[in-house]
């Protein structure tokens, strides 16, 4: 009795593919400088320069649909800008040293001041505040400690004419 012959699948050649879909090769022409950063910072990913690349044009695709207003894309920029240099200032001012973010931000103190001057840019920035409100504003937000209540910002912004609906209740409606 002679055996059948199994077919055994051939493995394919090469590397295995990294990813399933097609890839398509484009040339880019880049200064010096922003080759040597997207360089190092695919070194530090552990990735490649055009996964590098790949990855970062995705970030700015994902950036633009949750920011999809550019003025607000450039409201959300200038807030954390403003939390990161005041946390950081706060954290040198407090403890004489420059701690990392991921520290810094777990410190209520410093917590504190980055959050105040975010709250104080917006009041900055609000249309149709008086530089005598702002100034009175920021004033009374300095002298705020962390146990202040979130009524109490909600009443400084009321105070000035802010028409933005709040959570209140049905009770709380009724009675104004």
């Amino acid at each position: 009795m002679k055996r059948a012959k199994t077919k055994v699948a051939k493995r394919p050649r090469g590397r295995p593919a990294k990813y399933r879909a097609k890839r398509i090769t484009i040339t880019v022409r880049l200064q010096e400088p922003i080759y040597q950063q997207v360089a190092a910072a695919a070194d530090a990913h552990g990735r490649s320069i055009s996964e590098e690349f790949e990855q970062r044009i995705n970030r700015s695709f994902e950036d633009e649909a949750a920011f999809p207003d550019p003025e607000l894309r450039q409201l959300a920029i200038r807030l954390i800008t403003r939390f990161s240099d005041a946390g950081r200032l706060s954290e040198m001012k407090r403890s004489g040293t420059a701690r990392p973010v991921n520290e810094w931000i777990k410190d209520p103190d410093s917590y504190e001041g980055a959050m105040l001057a975010v709250i104080e840019h917006l009041l900055v920035t609000k249309p149709g505040m008086s530089d005598f409100q702002v100034w009175d504003t920021v004033s009374w937000l300095r002298t705020l400690s962390v146990d202040t209540t979130a009524r109490q910002l909600r009443d400084i912004f009321i105070k000035q004419g802010d028409d933005t609906p709040t959570n209140t209740s049905t009770k709380d409606k009724e009675q104004k």
